[in-house]
Order: structure tokens, then sequence, then C-alpha cells
């Protein structure tokens, strides 16, 4: 995702799909990415299909859709159908079999506490995804620094409404944040 750092310049918000009626709204937004987070396997051909008419990338969070099993199998199937650019999981274990069949990956982490904090670092120095994913928002204002170290891109899932939120973690240095909120995709 570092390669793509020129775009997220341009537009640094990835909409978030909670809800498949907004799927259409997302797509004709400005975005370069659109992480979906909601439906089912039989949905995502049509989906990347789309996706890709509107020059966006589509990452699939494994963790919340619906028909892919959260193990290798699953990771195979999305390949081998090309249903998505990139998975968004929490779990290591897919990260490295995405990786492995050059799907782009972002590890998700959620932080807490000092003890998360190490927990994630740790496992991304171990994982090294293409980008990772804080959670909550929240967590970045300690967390981020730390990340930097890692040399990976930073997404943060933001539960921020407000656009000036989305333009002071732009200038600290995080690639994009990703966001289900409407407002923030025009």
């Amino acid at each position: 995702m570092k390669h793509l750092g020129k775009f997220f310049k341009k537009y640094p918000v990835i909409p978030e799909i909670r809800d498949m009626g907004h799927l259409n709204k997302a797509m004709d937004s400005k975005a370069v990415a659109v992480f979906l987070l909601t439906g089912s396997i039989l949905e995502f051909d049509a989906v990347m299909t789309l996706a890709h008419e509107k020059d966006k990338l589509l990452f699939i969070n494994v963790d919340l859709v619906s028909g892919i099993e959260k193990n290798g199998k699953g990771i195979e199937y999305l390949i081998e159908n090309d249903i998505c650019d990139g998975i968004i999981t929490t779990q290591s274990n897919l990260i490295n079999i995405a990786k492995e069949a050059d799907l782009m990956t972002i590890q998700r982490v959620f932080i807490q506490d000092n003890s998360t904090l190490k927990e994630a670092l740790n496992l991304l120095k171990t994982t090294n995804p293409d980008a990772v994913e804080i959670s909550p928002a929240i967590a970045e204002t300690k967390a981020v620094e730390h990340l930097k170290k890692l040399n990976l891109p930073i997404i943060v899932g933001s539960f921020d409404k407000e656009k000036e939120t989305v333009k002071k973690l732009i200038e600290r240095g995080i690639l994009a944040i990703s966001s289900s909120e409407q407002r923030l995709w025009g």
C-alpha cells in the first residue's frame, strides 16, 4: 500500500460498507479503495466487478462477511475467483496466506492499552502486512508514533464524523481513514 500513498494524499478517506445499500454511493466517491464489512459470498463477484468499473480497489474484511471460511481455503477461494484486491483481518495466519498469494493485506489491530499496543507491535513485526488499521480511532493518539517505527502505512478506523479530524490525522502521518460515515465520503 505504500505505492498507493500518492493516491491517498488526494483523497484519504476509505468508505467502509456496513450496509450493501450504501455500496453505490461509496463506489461513486473519489475514494481509491472501498472496505467491504458486510455481505455474503454470493454478492462479492458483482461488487468486485463494480469496484473495477469505478477504478477502486476492493478490500474484504474476511472476519465480518458471510460465506468465506476463516482459513486458507477461504483465502484460496477469493484468489481463484478474483473476488477482491486485498483482505482486512485480525488473524495473522490469514495475512500470511494472502501475502503468499500476492493479495494486498491489512492487519487490523485493536489497541486498548500499553499491553495491547506491545502485542500489536510484535504481531506486525512477524506478519509485515501491507498496512495496519488501528481500532478504535482513539488509540491512534499514543500508538501512531510506535507504529511508524515499523515503517507500515497506517489506516485509522474512525468513529469521528468531522472532516477536521481527518485533516489532523493525515498531518500526523496517517495514510488514510476508514469510515462508514457517508458525509466523509464526499
